[in-house]
């Protein structure tokens, strides 16, 4: 399930980005989160993440960057 996720949130990140756009991916550990989503393929993500007990969200700003941030 997790290959599923990454694999789809890379996918719609590269897809969805402007020309000459940047997409980066990293990951970080992160205990106890509290942190609390539109398509099926992300439907489906947030769903396996939750069946994971973690938590996915978006940081925007208009016109500058976006930031999709989960945990696990």
């Amino acid at each position: 399930m997790i290959k599923t996720i990454l694999r789809n949130l890379i996918s719609n990140a590269i897809k969805f980005s402007h020309k000459n756009g940047k997409v980066e991916v990293g990951a970080k550990l992160i205990n106890d989160s509290k942190e609390k989503g539109t398509g099926l393929g992300l439907f489906l993500c947030k769903e396996f993440i939750k069946k994971h007990g973690g938590a996915i969200w978006v940081e925007s700003e208009l016109g500058k960057v976006s930031t999709l941030k989960f945990t696990l």
